[in-house]
């Protein structure tokens, strides 16, 4: 009998490990609100960039937020929004160009929680992009311009490192700290490049149009967040 009770004594803490171990819908290192923000670097092939860079790097400012809805042992799943902004700027025979862009997506998210620390992620992100390329010419009064939407959409893979918390408690709503780094593949559609000076209806002056071919930001992009849970 006393061996019986000294083998459940020795049980009872590893039970406990074991159960801290598996995830759960209650453990906010695993179910959680997540905001984050960093840079993100898109490598774009299509000629029609050159123009308005001095290289294949397209640089933006990303922003995004999720939510964890489901809960399947190491498996959740966690829908979200992003935004994703910024420009480039170079010169075409003697005219001053930049390009615009901000995209939006809605990022559907499946992740494998390996530990309480770390998590691995996979990503589709469909969405759309505003772009506007404009071009300032010296010989000219007004620069020319064109915006417009295309569809958008990523597909990437991740992982998500803890390097902080406010809290080891597992219920805590405490902020906790990761970086994630991030690769994939971003497609756009090709935007319209018809740029002509953006005047009032009544301006008598008369204006061209400069037609060039749009530039589609699509290719292999990496991204590094910083990511707040709680």
């Amino acid at each position: 009998m006393k061996k019986l009770i000294l083998a459940v004594l020795l049980l009872v803490p590893s039970a406990a490990s074991a159960q801290d171990l598996a995830p759960s819908g209650l453990d906010t290192r695993v179910k959680f609100w997540s905001i984050d923000t960093g840079l993100r670097n898109t490598f774009v092939k299509d000629a029609a960039y050159d123009p308005y860079s001095g290289n294949d790097a397209f640089s933006q400012w990303s922003v995004g937020m999720a939510r964890t809805t489901v809960v399947r042992g190491n498996f959740t799943f966690a829908p979200g929004f992003r935004w994703d902004v910024g420009s480039s700027a170079s010169t075409a025979r003697g005219a001053e160009t930049n390009l615009l862009a901000h995209r939006l997506t809605v990022p559907l998210e499946a992740r494998y929680h390996e530990a309480k620390w770390l998590y691995f992620f996979g990503r589709v992100a469909p969405g759309a992009m505003f772009q506007r390329s404009r071009v300032t010419d010296v010989s000219l009064s007004e620069p020319m311009v064109d915006s417009g939407w295309v569809p958008a959409s990523d597909f990437s893979l991740g992982a998500s490192l803890m390097f902080a918390s406010f809290s080891d408690d597992p219920a805590s709503r405490a902020p906790r700290f990761w970086i994630t780094p991030e690769v994939g593949y971003a497609w756009s559609g090709r935007a319209s490049a018809a740029l002509s000076p953006k005047t009032e209806g009544d301006d008598p002056r008369a204006f061209g149009t400069l037609s060039m071919t749009g530039a589609t930001l699509r290719g292999a992009f990496f991204r590094i967040n910083v990511t707040s849970t709680f």
